[in-house]
Formats: structure tokens, sequence, C-alpha cells
């Protein structure tokens, strides 16, 4: 498209130009203020921030100045508490010394006197003619004394071979007491061996000896050994003790776990823990199975566990009901007390002693003007038979009912015996209480 031209004079085009000029010089001039006032905004914001960071700053470096301050504080009172540990470490050190000292003072004094007490009381090692021949004849100053260690004396494991006893118990038995008491490594042992076999097993082993075919170390022997004494019979033994392997009433679970264990190795050598928490199931008292709430996939450890806790809870259960038993039990022997107790019962000697009192059979009606007489009425009738509590001092306290239903008894006795022409009895003639 071709541009329209417009021709204009001179001086419309320079007057068109003036103003275009002026409105692009108002332009600039309205940028250059937007600028001027986004400057000044940064320069504001870059102040406030540069403040800001100042005072935080400055907050840090009292936070740090403070922590330090607090730090070394810290670290001075713990030099000091460690300070102090160590002074009461060392006086506690030199106290431990001290009785320990004392206490080898006091052991070498015994021992001294117990020395010479024996000496004292011709204890001697060897005949006297041979100390006499043997050694010369010394001073009690420049006698020697040597203390004697006598090791504690303890059974030796035995195994004679018999169908009754464990092979394999013996062997563990037999290498924990050897190396604990003499030290023996598996050579020693294997070499040692007899000195604890008696019996058949004693006899198979000299034949092994004599016929030169004793195995060169210990696990050869071990395995010889259990071949030889693992027989049928004792193999149906304990193929039988399994089948009647089952926990008692008075057991525990942890002395079943150890019989059933025992069998299980024997019996089941293949077979794994899980086979054994299985077998332990089927085997263990009825009520702790009923009770079990977990798992039959759970741990040895773990059904052990809980087994014991129902047996806690059993035993705390059953010592209940024997404390309730026993509460009973007292209950009716106090009942059965109370029925055949009668508190108006006095015994026969009492009665005898009764009669050989004298009774004055003269009646009391004739003496009415007599203070010296008195009969017994309606009215006095109480403070006489009935004498008053010890306790609140009442004619009607239930402590004293057995008091007066005794009084009672005894003033029928003598009424019985010793009445007047009116039934009357006087009180002047009534022995007096026991």
């Amino acid at each position: 498209m071709s541009k329209k031209t417009e021709v204009v004079s001179l001086e419309e085009a320079v007057k068109r130009l003036m103003d275009v000029d002026a409105a692009n010089t108002r332009k600039i001039d309205l940028l250059e203020g937007q600028i001027n006032d986004l400057v000044k905004l940064l320069t504001e914001y870059r102040e406030e921030n540069v403040n800001s960071n100042k005072n935080e700053f400055d907050r840090l470096a009292e936070r740090i100045e403070s922590i330090q301050l607090s730090t070394a504080s810290h670290f001075e009172e713990i030099t000091s508490e460690c300070e102090n540990n160590k002074r009461q470490w060392n006086v506690v050190v030199g106290r431990l010394d001290q009785i320990s000292k004392s206490v080898s003072n006091s052991q070498s004094e015994f021992r001294h006197k117990a020395l010479d007490r024996e000496e004292s009381e011709g204890f001697q090692v060897q005949p006297e003619e041979n100390c006499t021949t043997a050694m010369p004849t010394l001073s009690s100053s420049n006698r020697i004394k040597y203390p004697i260690v006598i090791p504690v004396s303890s059974a030796d494991p035995e195994f004679c071979g018999k169908d009754r006893e464990s092979p394999t118990a013996f062997l563990i038995s037999d290498q924990e007491y050897t190396e604990t008491v003499y030290a023996w490594d598996g050579v020693k042992l294997l070499n040692g061996i007899s000195q604890f076999l008696r019996g058949f097993a004693l006899e198979w082993y000299c034949q092994l000896r004599l016929a030169h075919r004793r195995p060169q170390n210990w696990t050869e022997f071990s395995d010889l050994f259990l071949i030889q004494f693992n027989s049928p019979v004792r193999k149906a033994l304990q193929e039988q003790e399994w089948h009647h392997c089952f926990q008692e009433e008075d057991e525990t679970i942890n002395e079943f776990l150890v019989r059933l264990r025992g069998l299980w190795r024997e019996q089941r050598p293949k077979e794994t823990e899980s086979d054994l928490v299985k077998h332990l199931f089927c085997r263990m008292r009825t009520e702790l199975l009923n009770m079990i709430g977990i798992s039959r996939n759970a741990s040895l450890d773990e059904v052990i566990t809980e087994a014991q806790q129902i047996e806690d809870i059993l035993y705390r259960r059953s010592q209940g009901e024997r404390l309730t038993e026993r509460i009973k039990e007292t209950e009716t022997l106090s009942k059965k007390y109370d029925n055949t107790y009668t508190p108006g019962e006095t015994p026969s000697g009492w009665n005898n002693k009764l009669s050989n009192y004298p009774v004055n059979e003269a009646e009391p009606c004739e003496f009415t003007n007599d203070q010296n007489h008195t009969t017994v009425t309606p009215k006095n009738r109480q403070s006489v038979n009935s004498p008053a509590c010890c306790s609140c001092g009442g004619y009607e306290c239930p402590s004293n009912y057995s008091h007066i239903q005794h009084d009672n008894y005894r003033q029928q006795q003598n009424t019985s015996k010793s009445k007047n022409n009116r039934g009357a009895l006087d009180e002047r003639t009534r022995p007096a209480p026991f």
C-alpha cells in the first residue's frame, strides 16, 4: 500500500514538530519522576534492611556471648564437681586399701596363730623319727612356717554304663569338672577318663586300651562312647518316657521344659526349636494351654514367659482360695463353739463345794424386827443376785450376763437343798463367790 502524503506548509510542519517535542518532553519528565520514586523506594528499603540485619546481628552476638558465659560457668561447675569426686574417690580408695591391709594382716595373724596352735598341739606332717633325722634341730625363733591349703572335696562324676544313666550328661559334666578343678584340655581328659568310669564302662575302656583301639582325640572318643552306651534297652525306655512325658500338676513350666528338652534331643535330634514349641503346647497342662493367648508360631522364650505369667496368676488364685477356705473353716468352728457352749453350766465340783457350807434353816419372817436378817424380795433381788459390771458399772451389761446366770444357778442349787417352810433363803447363809 502506498502511504498517503499530506502537503502542509512549513509553519504548520514546524508547529507539529514542536508539539511532538513537547509531548515527548512531558513523557520523559514523567518517566524520570517514576524512576526517581523507584530509586527512592529502593534506597529506603535497603536502609531498612540494613538496619534490621544489623539489629539481628547484634541480638545474635548478644545471645552467643550469653551462651559462652553460661557454658563457661557450667564448665567450671563440672570441673569443680569432678575434682570433688576425684578427692572422694581417692578417700574411698585409701579406706579400701586400709581395710584390705587390715584384713590381710588379720588373716596372716590368724594363720600364724593357727600354725602356732598346731605346733603346740604336736601337729607334724611326717613321723617324728624322720623329722629328727632329716632336719636339724631348730629353735622356735628360726623355725619356718608353711601354710597348708587343702582344697574342698567334691564328688567326681561317675559312669557305670547302666541303662538309666545318660552318657551325654556324663560327658558334659566330666568335661566341665576336669576343666574347672584340674584345668585339663582334651588330651589330658582323654588320658584320664578311666578315673571316672566304673563297672561295665571301665571294662569296655580297658578292652579298648588293650586292643589298641582307643581314639586319638576327645571328639572321636565322645562319638564312640555315645554309640556304645546308647543301647536298645535305653532307647526303648527313653521312647516310653517320651510318649508319657506330660506336665504334672505340681511341676512348673521351667522344670517340665528341662525334662522335655532332654528327651526331645535324644528322640528328635533333627527337629528345630519350632518343633519343640509344638511338642510343648501338646504336652503342657490343660489349664495353662487354655489361658495362653500367644500364637503357636511364637518363639520358645515368648511361650515360656507367657506360661510363667499364667502360673503366677494361678498360684495367686489358689492362694486366695486357700485363704477363703481357712476363713470359712474358722467361721464354722466358731459357730459350732457357740452352739455347743452353754453359759449357765457349772462344773460338778462347784456343787460339791456348795453342799459343804452350813445353811441357816430359820425362817426370815420370824425376825422381821431384827436388822441382821434379810429376806429376798423382788425389789432387791437384782441388787443381790446381779453384781455390777466391772467395766461400766451397770446391771444390764451383756458382758455381765454370764455372771448373772452363774449366780442364779448357785441360788437354785442352794434353794433346792436348804429351803425353809416358806421357801425363802437367808442371804447370810449363801457362800461367797468363787
